[in-house]
């Protein structure tokens, strides 16, 4: 199912050909409204890409050109304390799961564009002490288009079909109480987190949070 940011951007382009979006955001009667995102690359993320697409540096440009056209950045303690102009257009982004790229590329974005955000993150992951148990499911996914099924791996699947695509869907059907079975399942693949975590440090060090707090954005 699309995500409603997407469907957002995707309707209103569309529609934009024949309409005015001006017009339908007044016909609306949504004064704010709440785009979010988890990330921000020009590359294909090994531990992402198998799960969602993400927008590119250009991509996420041209959605906030198209959101600055139409609205005025409000940020979450604005927003929260009614300090707005009820008659305006606003919208308040925000960012999940306290990704790397939240301040290697969105924040020298938002700063160019002078626009405030909400940073999620989850302690657990600060720091990299820990990898998001799907993070892990995408890696596992990507050794495997790579090196083919291990004999080892089809075993973890006994009496289940162990083709590619029917481990694929069983593997992204995982939730986070089979985190034990997704850690067995890489180590038959060979996969060490600890390693993909030290090498790429996929999410922000507390040092970088600190900064984007320091420079205004919420955490």
């Amino acid at each position: 199912m699309a995500e409603p940011k997407q469907i957002y951007f995707s309707l209103f382009r569309t529609l934009n050909a024949t309409r005015s979006v001006s017009s339908l955001i007044k016909k609306s009667g949504i004064k704010i409204i709440f785009p979010f995102y988890h990330v921000v690359s020009n590359d294909r993320l090994p531990h992402i890409k198998h799960l969602y697409n993400c927008k590119s540096e250009s991509q996420f440009k041209a959605d906030l050109q198209f959101l600055l056209k139409h609205y005025k950045p409000l940020h979450i303690d604005d927003y929260l304390n009614n300090n707005y102009n009820s008659n305006e257009n606003y919208f308040v982004l925000s960012f999940d799961d306290g990704l790397r790229e939240m301040y290697d590329i969105v924040f020298p974005i938002l700063k160019h564009y002078h626009i405030p955000a909400i940073f999620f993150v989850n302690s657990d992951f600060v720091d990299n002490k820990g990898l998001f148990f799907r993070y892990k499911v995408s890696l596992i996914i990507e050794k495997l288009l790579k090196t083919g099924i291990p004999k080892n791996v089809s075993d973890i699947f006994i009496d289940k079909p162990v083709n590619l695509l029917d481990i694929k869907t069983h593997l992204k059907n995982l939730t986070y109480q089979d985190s034990a079975l997704i850690d067995s399942i890489a180590n038959a693949c060979q996969i060490n987190f600890d390693e993909f975590l030290e090498k790429e440090k996929p999410y922000m060090s507390t040092v970088q949070i600190q900064t984007l707090q320091n420079a205004g954005f919420a955490i």
